[in-house]
């Protein structure tokens, strides 16, 4: 698997995404689509994740980018907060595609208080009108304080619910070791190889292999992925 950034931008601000943990990020932008495709051609991956640090579905060309993928055999992973995703369009787009939708909320005020927007009645109707298409798909809540008991509203209009521990923190686990640069290596929007999908685009992947492998590197401290 590989993570290719379309972009950075976004039109939310979760309190629970690790890259807005420290304040608004200036490294904006989207992608060269022809860059893209380089990408693409030169790391074979039975699996691309087209989304990193940004919303995907503000990159001018995410249906034509989910189209690319899939048309050279390998399955696009979209993960999206739901806003801007046309479900018409997006049918159309896909051959071997999965959707994954993060709702951190099973209801509106809660959805404005965790996101800083209100979207809430827009993402669900996204959700129903992808749901009746067959697509594969499936809802992501974040656990959170706020949204504590939530899953259960979800459930009612979600079909395929999953609930995951926030991933920022420090380590809890006490992991020594971490695969992530081997498992997802990731390009941010500007053609950059990071080390791995929480980084910002100052962590090389060539520099900074080691010491992601050991987790000595200032992000690894809150961070709860292994």
């Amino acid at each position: 698997m590989i993570a290719i950034e379309l972009t950075s931008r976004c039109n939310n601000k979760c309190q629970m995404c690790p890259y807005r943990l420290g304040g608004e990020n200036p490294d904006l932008g989207d992608m060269d689509f022809e860059l893209f495709k380089k990408i693409v051609d030169e790391n074979p991956s039975d699996e691309i994740c087209l989304f990193n640090r940004g919303e995907p579905f503000l990159y001018p060309k995410i249906y034509e980018a989910i189209k690319y993928v899939c048309a050279k055999g390998q399955k696009a992973i979209v993960s999206t907060n739901g806003i801007l995703i046309d479900p018409i369009r997006y049918e159309r787009s896909i051959d071997r595609a999965s959707l994954v939708i993060s709702l951190p909320a099973g209801d509106r005020e809660t959805y404005k208080k965790i996101t800083k927007t209100d979207n809430f009645n827009k993402v669900k109707e996204n959700i129903e009108r992808l749901q009746n298409s067959g697509i594969e798909l499936y809802i992501k809540m974040v656990r959170q304080p706020e949204n504590e008991g939530q899953e259960e509203e979800l459930k009612k209009f979600c079909n395929d619910v999953k609930v995951v521990d926030d991933s920022n923190g420090k380590n809890v686990h006490g992991y020594t070791d971490c695969s992530q640069p081997d498992v997802c290596p990731t390009w941010d929007f500007n053609g950059k190889k990071k080390v791995c999908c929480r980084a910002g685009s100052d962590y090389d992947w060539d520099k900074n292999y080691n010491l992601a492998k050991q987790r000595k590197l200032p992000i690894c401290q809150n961070c709860n992925i292994r």
